[in-house]
Parts: C-alpha cells; structure tokens; sequence
C-alpha cells in the first residue's frame, strides 16, 4: 500500500520536470516501468523489445510517440551501439531516475 501513497505523491508533486511524465497515465506506466527494469539491472536493448515484454495499454503508435516524445524532451535517452547501428540501448536520465527515486 505505501508503493501507491507514493506513487500518488508523484502525481500530486510541484516539480515541474515530474509534472511532465504524469500528464498521461501511459506515460507513467513507461517511466515507471524503466525505473523498475533499471532498479533490476535488466537489460532491455530496443524500444520494440521493451513493448514486446511489457503489457501497456496503449495502441503501439501511441506508445512509439510517448517514447518518442520522452527523448525529445530528455527524460530518456538512447545510445547507439557501434557495431550494430540499428540497436538504440535506452535509459532513464539521471536526473528523473534521481527525482523518482526520492519519492519511491
């Protein structure tokens, strides 16, 4: 129980970066998601791969252009492998990984 009194503390935040991710509940469920897998240290190598494993609730154009947007507005950022580079390796920035990681 206290995961979502946390959860809602996000939601209910003043921090104009985490207002960001919790306009959209989809949104949320990818941000949070990252955090879980990173907090797992999984390694997820494509944004195709990381839909494929996870059931969010959204149409695939939804969820592409959330992600999309995620990067532009450098919530997430993707690293092209050099050997291989149609492989984009994606992760949370450091910063919203630190402002998540205050409240959960």
């Amino acid at each position: 129980m206290s995961v979502m009194l946390r959860i809602l503390d996000i939601i209910n935040t003043d921090d104009k970066d985490l207002k960001k991710i919790v306009t959209d509940i989809t949104i949320l469920e990818i941000i949070l998601l990252i955090y879980k897998y990173e907090l797992e240290e999984k390694n997820f190598i494509s944004v195709d791969n990381f839909l494929e494993n996870n059931k969010i609730r959204a149409s695939r154009s939804k969820k592409l252009a959330i992600i999309n947007n995620l990067e532009i507005n450098g919530i997430i950022e993707r690293e092209i492998k050099v050997k291989d580079r149609r492989v984009k390796k994606f992760s949370l920035n450091k910063v919203f990984k630190e402002k998540i990681k205050k409240f959960l």
